[in-house]
């Protein structure tokens, strides 16, 4: 027998069995003629956990339709899988102040423009760095070794922050060592 922590629950199980003996009579007895059918179940159950009531409703209307025999338990997972899946509400569209709206894209131009104008392609170390100088603790160590790394390639240590220079971190004197 298999041994699985997830498995639906037994009600759950009684009942489809219970169906299944009044679709199918005694064809449903006659095909687990041999074995134990608390062992069947217990199976049952236990390969079937992922499936919703939904859609194990859906496989038992199914062979009511198509099967003249009781399906086993490889036919009955089939099914389930064959299952349609339930349409999902749609969102509603967000909703925005207009004023808040023509604010941000304001602001995303104005920093847009910026960029533009102030091409520094290593302005993010320099922020970096300014900002461990003025005490925000945002950032992990590897982005200060990344900053400094990068200005030290760029070979503009020299542009490092004073308040952060003044510091003399371990990243700093690691890279100034190594540069």
């Amino acid at each position: 027998m298999q041994t699985q922590s997830k498995a639906l629950p037994a009600a759950w199980v009684d009942r489809l069995f219970a169906l299944f003996g009044a679709m199918y009579g005694a064809k449903l007895t006659a095909l687990w003629e041999g074995s134990s059918i608390e062992d069947v179940k217990a199976v049952w159950g236990a390969d079937l956990w992922m499936f919703s009531g939904v859609q194990i409703g859906w496989a038992v209307e199914t062979c009511k339709d198509r099967n003249p025999f009781p399906p086993t338990l490889p036919e009955f997972r089939t099914l389930c899988r064959a299952a349609p899946r339930p349409e999902l509400p749609a969102l509603e569209e967000p909703r925005i102040d207009p004023l808040i709206a023509e604010a941000r894209a304001k602001e995303a131009q104005e920093k847009l423009a910026n960029a533009m104008n102030n091409p520094c392609p290593y302005a993010w170390a320099l922020k970096i760095l300014a900002n461990i100088a003025a005490g925000y603790e945002l950032y992990p160590m590897v982005s200060e070794q990344y900053a400094v790394e990068a200005l030290a390639n760029l070979d503009k240590l020299s542009e490092a922050p004073e308040a952060y220079v003044a510091l003399n971190r371990r990243v700093w004197q690691n890279r100034k060592a190594a540069a």
